[in-house]
């Protein structure tokens, strides 16, 4: 799903008892927002089974030796207590259990994502032969996404892109035949 929304503003620049722009000083707001969401992320990865989470090779024809006595383990499977503390953290962290299968972890997510772009313009009218106008825009993009592919276990993380955009411009008019007209802008991504 996705909304767009905004609002503009512009005409004559008027400040009561201070300026008058009326046929020369004009200006032009606007806002434009956005709320929605992403192309589904469809997680579809191998990951252990409930018998390996828990030591359990016994599927495996090749014997599985104990590295500290060489001989192999009874029927093979590891006893709990030679399973490393820290690997059964590392694995209930960041390994989901299956759920698609005996080794598959299947998972369709949507991430939100949202927008606000604010623009600004003024344009000044100095003589019937020269005008000037400048321009400003920034925008803020953010969305949310999985971080370190697609594994939900990892976690996800939220970045976020800003964009600054300016335009000056000076428009001359020499004679009906010679016109001259200078841009600077600037851009920030």
């Amino acid at each position: 799903m996705r909304n767009e929304f905004g609002a503009s503003l512009g005409g004559p620049l008027y400040l009561p008892k201070l300026y008058n722009g009326k046929d020369r000083t004009f200006f032009h707001a606007s806002w434009q927002g956005l709320r929605g969401s992403q192309t589904p992320y469809v997680t579809n990865i191998v990951v252990p089974s409930a018998a390996y989470r828990t030591g359990d090779f016994s599927a495996f024809s090749k014997p599985l030796v104990d590295p500290l006595s060489g001989t192999p383990f009874a029927a093979n499977k590891i006893p709990p207590s030679r399973i490393s503390s820290v690997s059964k953290y590392y694995q209930d962290t960041f390994y989901p259990t299956p759920n698609t299968g005996v080794d598959r972890y299947g998972d369709i997510s949507v991430f939100p994502n949202s927008s606000n772009q604010y623009t600004g313009r003024v344009d000044h009218k100095l003589s019937d032969a020269n005008s000037v106008f400048v321009r400003v825009m920034y925008q803020h993009y953010a969305y949310e996404q999985w971080d370190g592919g697609n594994n939900p276990k990892i976690g996800n993380y939220s970045p976020w892109r800003d964009q600054y955009h300016g335009v000056l411009s000076d428009t001359h008019i020499f004679s009906p035949a010679l016109l001259n007209e200078f841009r600077f802008g600037y851009a920030r991504d």
